[in-house]
């Protein structure tokens, strides 16, 4: 049994992971807020990344056998809008992350994203070149140079537009996109990005195998299946009955939003699957999956 330490246990990935690995390992939940949502770690901390000290006193006091940093400012307008918060909670944060895990012999898994690429040329490998073209895509790409410079046993995992739903868990773009259309209202979502859809419990599944498997280096640990945000759109209307005449597809341009979006990303999974042997869920069973889970919820 491993002593696991989650940053942003809180979140909704942070969540997954509390859920998925407190059957086998000691959980150990940290983040900048109180705890929240149905899982809850045996232990919890709150420490904002932020603060180096804060961060070494936690882990000096739980010594973990690896940490999972998923703690991060994904809010990508707003990061765009705030590039100087962004840049202390991502990069900084990740920096005292990493260095305090490292001070105790910890491992380090960081969480990462497909926005480190440029989105020319997507699905991309786990060696293809970089070129993020938003704040929060630079400050993610900083956190890794941070990881690799830091000196701890790390393995980096980059993920693609994670989705799911627990108890009090915030609002994504599948369960906005439910709440939506059950209430009768059009959604505008365009067509012309893609990426690979990620259900968090599979991401969980794969990054608690990373650690048991003592992996070193990158790995894309996202959904298997890559597609237009609008055709995943389409495909949550239809696993979950609802009606997708609601949905109308627009140009990314339309939105105006602060942040550039990679047009072409998404992440090739081959890796993962191979070294761990947790299969990536296509778009289809990662649906049915959170349905039956919401379901089982009253929701």
């Amino acid at each position: 049994m491993a002593r696991l330490l989650i940053t942003g246990s809180n979140g909704l990935l942070g969540t997954a992971l509390v859920s998925h690995a407190a059957a086998a390992h000691e959980v150990v939940g940290t983040s900048a807020s109180p705890p929240s949502g149905v899982f809850q770690p045996l232990r919890f901390y709150q420490a904002d990344i932020r603060d180096a000290d804060a961060m070494q006193a936690v882990m000096n006091e739980v010594r973990p056998t690896a940490v999972l940093h998923t703690a991060a400012m994904t809010n990508v307008d707003a990061c765009e809008l705030n590039p100087k918060l962004a840049y202390a909670v991502n990069v900084e944060g990740t920096k005292h992350v990493a260095r305090a895990a490292r001070d105790v012999g910890a491992k380090l898994i960081a969480l990462s994203s497909d926005y480190v690429f440029s989105g020319e040329r997507g699905p991309y490998d786990e060696e293809d070149p970089v070129g993020p073209i938003s704040v929060y895509g630079r400050t993610k790409l900083g956190a890794e140079e941070a990881v690799r410079e830091s000196g701890v046993d790390y393995c980096i995992a980059r993920t693609s537009v994670l989705f799911g739903w627990y108890m009090g868990a915030r609002v994504n773009f599948v369960t906005w996109l439910i709440d939506t259309l059950r209430a009768g209202r059009e959604a505008n979502i365009v067509t012309d990005q893609t990426n690979a859809p990620t259900l968090t419990d599979n991401a969980a599944e794969m990054l608690l195998a990373l650690v048991e498997q003592d992996a070193q280096g990158v790995f894309h640990t996202a959904g298997g299946e890559w597609l237009s945000r609008y055709d995943f759109a389409l495909r949550i209307a239809e696993r979950f009955a609802l009606d997708a005449s609601l949905i109308r597809p627009i140009l990314s341009a339309d939105l105006q939003q602060p942040a550039r979006r990679p047009v072409h990303s998404g992440l090739r999974v081959t890796k993962v699957a191979q070294v761990t042997g947790v299969r990536p869920m296509s778009v289809t069973e990662a649906l049915d999956a959170l349905r039956q889970q919401m379901a089982a919820a009253g929701r």
